[in-house]
């Protein structure tokens, strides 16, 4: 029986207001909850991922998943059966408001209600359901269907009590008015139970919290699908509803979706002669033992590999991946890495091996940061799909539902910065969301030696909510500290295990593979198949790097010189230029555009990376920590800026990385030279704090063995100094800050699930903001950044790019510039010294905006621009903001001085 047949003409339902625009165009309430519990449907059966859905009936076996879906769908909007919504929503629509009056409601104007805004309809609608019975949790899920669950300190069913009007109009419960609408209460309540199956309240289930969070991202998915006037077409005003036929308009509004397949991987076992097909080499024995690992066990857990650079922990972390959601059904992947660059990076790496899961089916994938429209290879899927060749069906594709940035990690495949998974863990709007797209998938997260303090509050936190959903996790990392390792396997499992090895927290053997399953810790050493690789270590001042690296590249060769802050990389690469003006100087950070640094790391990719041809040419590369984590590229010498041991040795990783590379003569030893052991920088301890350079400064040998002594190096770094009477002041500092960052971040998490009752109330009773920027803010723990667009101005009415980005390309101020002309805007997107964007950050900010007001008001219109602040550098690409002058150089990127 079709809805209109149970409703047209003889229930209210059919004249209460759903959605009214000013475009005269309406939806009845029951279409819009007709719609929903379709929608709904349709995600239950062609979108849900099985192992999401196996976990759901696993905790509550007698739930029927497609059934309590659809009756939740059907009365989430119930709190918009009440006066106060309709007086509301027809106020500005006289024609719909003297509909409902004719069938005698006493609709009153809003400004006769005391409080009309003081429950929003999803908390009414929760209200409503408690006082007709339905168990608490289920209620939890339509309180929460608009992004926030009641507050932890209140009680719903007091919403009714409290604010009487709002639920029964003027007259009051008991009333007339009062007694029809309880009355359509429970007929709307009666038909969404015959209609989803139920024969009577009493056999709804009541579902823990985590079944909460999920469903309750589940029905905001369906219900902004169905609240998109592009696939739920609304009415014309005069139009009764009397056309909408179901299910009819629910298969329209699927096939306007149109959403990719889901992954289905079927890979129980990896041989070597299947890893060489897919990776085109065989496989290593760390390789092989994440494998054995993953094949063996008997119950999604997670699983950390460490292991040095270049010995293929991406190919592993993805086989892995393959099995592991094949064995427990999971329908997606995400990957995470510590920054845009990284993420940029890997991305082509992972695209190619996701087209190659998809023969035969579409799949989506996913670019998820604030940048990612502005990587070429992702622009492309939005124009078309990627295929293995032109005769094959299926592919990937960038879906435009899923690029929503609350639906970052609804896609199949997801390659993003950590803070996608970080912002799991953080008290923000819709945060369900998060959790639905994650508790699908198989998790990776690259280089976890990256994070301090601060974001590893967010990464346990997040790591909890994965355990509890039975997520599979994969950490990795070339340099772990073992108590790190130690709490993010505690922070998974939540507790004691049954089962564990002596010594697992200690272990300082490496490669190391540390993995769980059910509640015991297994671990195993790898044994190591690829060569040795000694580095000898010299330590040096800073003003002997040019007479250094003359001696050393005198021959030819390349050399990395790493440093720890971009003015210091400036100044050395200018020292350098001026020194020796016969060697080719590169310089690369963070304070280039993108469009530079892209053109520069492409150089760099191409003369240094993996497959580039080997050149005598004299060269030197200087660059921050950019080199350290971004790029695949091999030096024949390197002089890096003392920093932190694990650091140290990544950075240390660049050396001599690719085995088949022919060197100079004077290069064919690896030698690390390592300045600033006196620990005099203060820029260098403002970053990583006083105790852990010393420490390095203190442990670091004449001679590194990798990968032998990686390890022992790391956890001897981070060992507890209560013993140790000439360190133990900086430590105790350091510990004390670590502390402190911690308290910080532990004021936005959301709670563990142990500690809600029963509901997920109080979920995000101290929300952040609900822009990405107050989330990113959140979850690192840096000082205020401000990133600027750089646009030279040319005369009054335009504004154009530095001159070597284009052929004199003029962009007029005054109108709204094309998809095309924003892409190139946004490619100019470079971050301002610190001075301004942390001492300065309100001054600096205030002055930009008004700036853009006065100049680019009509970009502001542009959904690409909106919010963005622009630079506009003279025409000698110079600019003066709040007491420095800023000017942008080709070889030096943005360059800061004081004014007198």
């Amino acid at each position: 029986m079709s809805g209109n047949e149970l409703f047209r003409g003889e229930k209210l339902y059919d004249l209460l207001v759903a959605k009214c625009t000013q475009n005269q165009t309406w939806l009845p309430y029951d279409a819009h909850l007709l719609d929903t519990a379709g929608v709904m449907g349709k995600l239950v059966n062609h979108w849900l991922p099985a192992n999401i859905a196996e976990n759901i009936m696993a905790e509550n076996p007698s739930a029927e998943l497609e059934k309590l879906c659809i009756f939740i769908a059907l009365v989430h909007d119930i709190g918009k059966a009440t006066p106060a919504f309709q007086a509301k929503i027809c106020e500005r629509f006289p024609y719909l408001k003297e509909r409902i009056i004719s069938f005698g409601i006493d609709l009153q104007n809003t400004s006769s209600f005391l409080e009309p805004n003081a429950v929003p309809h999803s908390f009414a609608g929760e209200a409503i359901l408690l006082q007709a019975g339905c168990p608490s949790g289920l209620a939890a899920v339509v309180g929460a269907h608009h992004g926030s669950p009641f507050p932890g300190t209140q009680n719903p069913e007091d919403c009714i009590e409290i604010h009487e009007e709002i639920f029964y109009g003027k007259q009051g419960n008991g009333s007339s008015q009062g007694q029809i609408w309880e009355a359509l209460w429970r007929e709307w309540i009666a038909f969404a139970l015959s209609y989803s199956g139920y024969q009577n309240i009493g056999e709804l289930p009541e579902i823990d919290v985590p079944v909460q969070i999920l469903l309750s991202g589940l029905v905001m998915m369906a219900d902004w699908i169905a609240s998109n006037e592009t696939y739920a077409p609304l009415l014309q005003m005069e139009d009764s509803g009397d056309c909408l036929a179901y299910p009819d308009r629910i298969d329209e509004i699927w096939e306007k979706v149109s959403f990719p397949d889901q992954w289905m991987p079927s890979c129980w076992f990896m041989d070597d002669e299947l890893f060489r097909e897919k990776y085109g080499f065989l496989p290593n024995e760390m390789q092989r033992q994440v494998l054995a690992a993953a094949e063996d066990v008997m119950t999604p857990g997670i699983y950390i590999l460490e292991a040095q650079m270049g010995l293929g922990k991406t190919e592993a972390a993805l086989s892995a991946a393959e099995i592991l959601a094949s064995k427990w059904h999971c329908e997606g992947i995400f990957f995470g890495l510590p920054t845009q660059a990284t993420a940029n990076g890997i991305f082509p790496r992972l695209k190619a091996w996701a087209a190659g899961q998809s023969e035969g089916v579409q799949l989506s994938i996913r670019l998820a940061h604030g940048m990612a429209m502005m990587q070429q290879g992702y622009r492309e899927l939005f124009h078309g799909q990627a295929r293995q060749n032109e005769d094959e069906e299926g592919g990937l594709v960038a879906h435009s539902w899923f690029e929503g940035r609350k639906q970052a990690l609804l896609s199949s495949f997801v390659v993003g910065t950590v803070d996608q998974l970080l912002m799991a863990a953080l008290q923000q709007k819709h945060v369900m969301l998060r959790h639905l797209g994650l508790a699908g998938k198989v998790v990776v997260v690259d280089e976890c030696h990256a994070y301090d303090a601060y974001m590893n509050c967010y990464l346990e936190r997040a790591l909890e909510w994965l355990g509890v959903y039975k997520v599979p996790v994969i950490l990795l990392s070339a340099t772990l500290p073992a108590k790190r390792r130690a709490k993010l396997i505690e922070a998974y499992h939540g507790g004691k295990f049954r089962e564990e090895p002596e010594g697992w927290r200690d272990s300082e053997a490496y490669p190391l593979l540390t993995y769980t399953d059910g509640d015991s810790v297994r671990q195993c050493m790898i044994p190591v198949d690829t060569p040795k690789k000694n580095i000898k270590i010299i330590r040096r001042e800073q003003g002997e790097i040019g007479e250094i690296l003359k001696d050393r590249l005198a021959d030819g060769g390349c050399a990395g010189v790493i440093v720890n802050t971009v003015a210091q990389a400036q100044d050395i690469a200018r020292n350098l230029r001026e020194q020796m003006p016969d060697y080719e100087i590169l310089l690369i950070h963070a304070r280039f555009s993108m469009a530079d640094r892209q053109q520069i790391e492409e150089e760099l990719l191409k003369r240094l990376g993996k497959d580039s041809t080997p050149s005598m040419r004299r060269l030197i590369v200087v660059g921050t920590q950019i080199l350290e984590q971004s790029l695949d590229i091999d030096f024949d010498f390197l002089i890096t800026q003392l920093a932190p041991m694990d650091l140290l040795l990544q950075r240390i990783g660049r050396l001599h990385r690719h085995s088949h590379r022919v060197r100079p003569d004077r290069l064919k030893e690896p030698v690390c030279v390592v300045w600033g052991c006196g620990g005099e920088d203060e820029g260098s301890k403002m970053i990583y704090g006083r105790w852990l350079l010393a420490r390095t400064a203190q442990l670091l040998p004449e001679h590194i063995c990798l990968p032998d002594d990686i390890s022992p190096l790391v956890q001897e770094t981070y060992r507890d100094m209560t013993e140790n009477e000439a360190l133990y002041p900086l430590w105790r500092e350091h510990m004390e800050n670590q502390s402190k960052k911690e308290g910080r971040a532990d004021s936005h998490r959301i709670l563990e699930e142990k500690n809600l009752c029963g509901t997920m109330h109080g979920l995000l009773d101290e929300p952040v903001g609900d822009r990405d920027s107050d989330a990113l803010a959140r979850v690192r723990d840096g000082d205020g950044s401000i990133s600027v667009l750089l646009m030279v101005q040319i005369g009054e009415g335009a504004a154009g790019f530095v001159p070597w980005q284009s052929q004199g390309e003029r962009i007029p101020c005054d109108h709204v510039p094309s998809e095309e002309e924003c892409c190139k805007i946004l490619r100019q997107k470079v971050e301002l010294p610190r001075p301004l964007s942390v001492y300065r950050y309100d001054e600096c900010v205030a002055l930009l905006e008004k700036q853009n007001y006065e100049y680019l008001e009509e970009w502001q219109h542009s959904k690409w621009l909106q919010g963005e602040l622009v630079l506009l550098l003279a025409t000698d690409l110079t600019a003066e903001l709040c007491g420095y002058k800023l000017y942008y150089d080709r070889g030096y990127g943005l360059v800061s001085e004081k004014e007198e």
